[in-house]
């Protein structure tokens, strides 16, 4: 038996609203969205854009949804449980101090992307592959980030806007919005420390 099509997927019964454009915030070209892209690659400069209006929507409770939206149903539109299982992950592999400078540093990235809105999957998987890079030596920073990868299973569009966000750190310059609340994430949480040292 054939089910029908998701009204929330099926563009039928779309208002106009539902597909809008923006601009990439690199270079400036105009993108177009759709209520349902999560997010989207520039033409331009290839740089992965989010979709400023994104919304789980009926998503949160149908039993399709995972066949709708993949990744995104498996607990990533929800950051708290996304933050349950990368805090488990990275416990394991920093020691406590370590550990303890994450967990302050994604408490003020939370904070942070909700107030300016920026997404809090991105800036937390980029915080925690940046710790492992300043902890550890090359060859086991790149094992350790294998191990975190493999255990948190980001979606790759996550991953993959994750490392443009390291890429823009390395380089100093903090151009988007998901690096720029990390780089004030990192920066509050060692004003924080030395405040009670």
């Amino acid at each position: 038996m054939r089910t029908s099509k998701c009204p929330g997927q099926d563009t039928k019964y779309w208002s106009p609203d539902d597909i809008f454009e923006g601009k990439c915030p690199d270079c400036g070209n105009e993108l177009e969205f759709w209520k349902t892209d999560v997010r989207v690659r520039c033409e331009k400069c290839r740089r992965i854009v989010s979709n400023p209006r994104f919304d789980m929507g009926c998503a949160e409770w149908c039993s399709f949804a995972e066949q709708c939206l993949g990744d995104v149903k498996k607990g990533y539109g929800r950051p708290d449980s996304f933050l349950e299982k990368i805090k488990e992950t990275m416990e394991n592999i920093l020691d406590s101090s370590d550990y303890e400078k994450l967990q302050e540093t994604l408490i003020q990235a939370e904070t942070l992307s909700e107030k300016r809105g920026a997404e809090l999957i991105i800036v937390a998987t980029t915080a925690c592959l940046n710790m492992i890079r300043k902890t550890f030596k090359e060859k086991d920073a790149h094992k350790y980030e294998e191990f975190f990868l493999q255990k948190v299973e980001p979606p790759r569009l996550v991953v993959e806007e994750a490392y443009q966000v390291l890429e823009e750190l390395k380089k100093g310059e903090a151009r988007s919005l998901n690096a720029r609340m990390l780089y004030k994430a990192i920066k509050l949480q060692a004003v924080n420390r030395e405040g009670r040292e």
